[in-house]
């Protein structure tokens, strides 16, 4: 949510400011940084993959000694060339850095999405590794950015070490040895993620975001990539109301107009963030367990666990963006013990959304499955079980044959889907094995539990009769946001405390 406000803000500023479109003057690092991001994030970019670019590409200067940079006939801060694009403002490519930057992005977004590109992982545009193949498009599908023929010395391979050594991001070389020798442009072949992969961060949508129109007639579609029904125009303002579903390697959202008369679902890269859904002060998981605000105490069950050497020695937080957070002290507690863990290092990310195979890895850390056991049968894996990310099979599979995530009726599983509050209010249920069937028969005590679908009921009841989560007509449960990587450590810290102890 505070990437929202922030990236609103961002974009506040920028169409604020009065600066001739053409004019020649350098702007500020800052602000090139700033137009980046905003880019970036409303075309379901990594952020660091365009700063790599430009830094790449022209030490990240449209100009050069007050004249438009220009290189072998590249021009600006991305160096774009007429083989890009002949359809191109000239003059604003030499003149305008947000106008060059833009197109740069576009050109980086084509190759992401062109037509039978070869693919890394599960296609998700969250994943920097992901976007190898692209970025080797970026650069011209060239026998010279063929891995294989040039041992890894390549342009995408030379974004990589960029990001790692300029950013700080550890992002992993590709097996590019599953590279077919002598070919300009990779076509038809996947290779799968590497055991360890780097976030994007980008932006997502809630339930009650904001949103506008991106393009110039925004055509909503009735099911995800399908026939195209209501059309908006641009700046047309429209309500999200569903969690980011990931289909061929792109995010989508299930939108409504304010009169609620037409609806449908739009691409995240055809959107613009308006107004983030403020979750208020009644909402449940800001009331949970305010032992989570207090000093740190370690669980009976966690004692043997050697606190990090870090806090051990300063105090300060394990995860520098945990500070301040309410769930700082669940999330530190349950990474000692093996259950979480960072996205990196030193971050955590406490409020970045939970795929359904994410929250499948941690309920079996958590819960000490036995995955020796644990084999679907090849008829009980899902329809869209390659879908599944590889470091994800194992955890899922086994979350699978414990009941604790089960298939939806159309026969899959929808991996990268993010998990639903009322989602992990039930697979909590079932991995703490509590009988739905001795559940009470009542609407919950929460101010929105209308919202609730029928069969998350009894799972809620089971969570606050073992005081996992606490109930008052005075409180939102929000059933339908996508859960968090911090609500999650919430639930399961509380689970801990009250039901094994």
């Amino acid at each position: 949510m505070k990437k929202f406000v922030a990236i609103i803000g961002i974009i506040m500023l920028l169409q604020s400011a009065l600066i001739p479109a053409h004019a020649n003057n350098e702007i500020s690092r800052e602000e090139i940084n700033e137009i980046i991001e905003e880019v970036a994030l409303q075309k379901s970019i990594p952020p660091v993959l365009l700063r790599a670019i430009a830094w790449k590409e022209s030490g990240k200067s449209q100009f050069r000694n007050g004249q438009p940079f220009i290189y072998a006939g590249n021009q600006g801060i991305m160096q774009i060339n007429e083989v890009h694009n002949s359809r191109l403002d000239r003059e604003a490519l030499l003149y305008d850095t947000k106008y060059n930057i833009e197109v740069g992005a576009d050109i980086l977004l084509s190759r992401w999405l062109f037509e039978d590109i070869a693919t890394v992982g599960d296609r998700d545009p969250d994943v920097l590794e992901n976007w190898y193949f692209a970025l080797w498009g970026y650069n011209g599908w060239l026998n010279r950015n063929n891995p294989t023929d040039r041992n890894g010395n390549t342009y995408q391979d030379g974004i990589f070490d960029l990001i790692r050594t300029r950013y700080n991001v550890a992002v992993t070389d590709l097996d590019w040895s599953q590279v077919p020798s002598g070919i300009r442009t990779p076509l038809g072949f996947n290779i799968p993620n590497p055991d360890t992969v780097s976030r994007g961060h980008l932006l997502f949508y809630q339930p009650g975001d904001r949103v506008k129109a991106a393009p110039q007639d925004l055509r909503l579609s009735k099911d995800i990539g399908g026939e195209q029904t209501n059309r908006f125009s641009q700046g047309s303002q429209l309500r999200v109301t569903s969690n980011a579903r990931l289909e061929n390697g792109v995010y989508w959202y299930r939108l409504e107009s304010f009169d609620s008369e037409m609806e449908g679902w739009a691409r995240s890269l055809d959107l613009i963030p308006v107004a983030v859904a403020e979750l208020d002060k009644k909402d449940v998981f800001r009331n949970l367990n305010a032992q989570n605000q207090e000093q740190l105490e370690p669980h009976n069950e966690l004692e043997e666990i050697e606190e990090p050497e870090k806090r051990e020695k300063t105090g300060e937080p394990v995860f520098i963006d945990m500070e301040e957070h309410m769930a700082r002290y669940a999330v530190e507690r349950l990474n000692a013990a093996g259950v979480v863990s960072g996205v990196s290092e030193d971050r955590y990310e406490p409020d970045r959304p939970m795929t359904r195979q994410e929250l499948a890895v941690v309920f079996e850390k958590a819960f000490d499955l036995d995955n020796e056991k644990a084999e679907l049968q090849p008829e009980a894996l899902p329809q869209d079980w390659d879908k599944v990310s590889e470091w994800a099979q194992d955890s899922l599979e086994v979350a699978m044959v414990y009941q604790i995530i089960t298939g939806h009726t159309d026969g899959t599983v929808r991996p990268t889907d993010h998990a639903t509050r009322e989602q992990g209010l039930m697979m909590l249920t079932r991995a703490l094995e509590l009988d739905l069937n001795q559940a009470a028969d009542v609407e919950p005590a929460f101010g929105d539990a209308h919202r609730l679908s029928e069969w998350a009921v009894p799972a809620v009841n089971l969570l606050i009769e073992s005081e996992i989560l606490e109930a008052s007509e005075e409180m939102n449960l929000n059933p339908g946001r996508a859960m968090t990587r911090a609500e999650m450590a919430i639930l399961l810290d509380r689970a801990v405390e009250n039901h094994f102890q």
